[in-house]
């Protein structure tokens, strides 16, 4: 037995003819949104409801940012990438030619053709919308005498950042990782030990259309 209200309800979403979505309209026909609307023969209307403005230089100066000191940057939008060579451009910074780049994904990395020349080697991404930063290094002191090891300290450590770890308010963590060998006639003892320093704040993940429950590319509407 199918209750009116059920009933009446399901009807109402068979009648949806037109959407409106809140962002702006795709420039390429290619979107998911067009697909939809052809499938379902819906008409849909794009009117973004926020305005994204970037900062003055004169403000940006005032938090004291030597871009030039930076041997890399993160980008998560494109608009970032227009904003961020506005602002060097605006402040006569030369971005070095060594400059890394590390994007949220391919089509974020691609952007950045419009401002340098794309190299594989200096422009990175994850292939599912997630990558990993890490920097690592070691260091070693040995005592030898007649080609014997009598002592020695070696240390390594590695800082590493996994967008995969992102939490729902757009935190991921750092962490240290350190490892060190003690070398004592020829026997090696060797720790390790990890700690989390500090959080590196992302724009908090969007859900779109979804209930904001599951993962952050499943659909989920709170009925399946």
């Amino acid at each position: 037995m199918v209750k009116n209200g059920a009933k009446q309800g399901a009807e109402e979403m068979v009648s949806i003819k037109r959407i409106l979505i809140t962002q702006p309209r795709p420039e390429s026909d290619k979107s998911p949104y067009f697909e939809l609307a052809r499938k379902y023969q819906v008409e849909l209307h794009f009117h973004p409801f926020i305005r994204l403005e970037g900062i003055p230089a004169k403000e940006f100066r005032k938090q004291k940012v030597e871009i030039a000191a930076y041997s890399a940057v993160i980008f998560t939008s494109r608009n970032a990438i227009d904003h961020f060579f506005r602002t060097c451009e605006e402040m006569k910074v030369v971005v070095s030619q060594d400059t890394k780049y590390f994007c949220i994904t391919e089509a974020v990395a691609l952007y950045l053709q419009k401002f340098i020349l794309y190299r594989k080697r200096k422009v990175f991404y994850g292939a599912d919308g997630t990558y990993v930063l890490q920097l690592s290094g070691s260091a070693s002191v040995k005592v030898r005498a007649f080609g014997i090891t009598l002592a020695g300290v070696g240390l390594s450590f590695s800082f590493s950042v996994d967008t995969a770890d992102i939490d729902s308010g757009g935190r991921v963590k750092i962490e240290l990782r350190v490892r060190v060998t003690i070398t004592i006639l020829g026997v090696d003892i060797t720790k390790t030990a990890r700690f989390t320093i500090g959080y590196l704040q992302f724009p908090p993940p969007t859900y779109l259309a979804g209930n904001g429950s599951g993962t952050l590319r499943d659909w989920n509407d709170g009925n399946t």
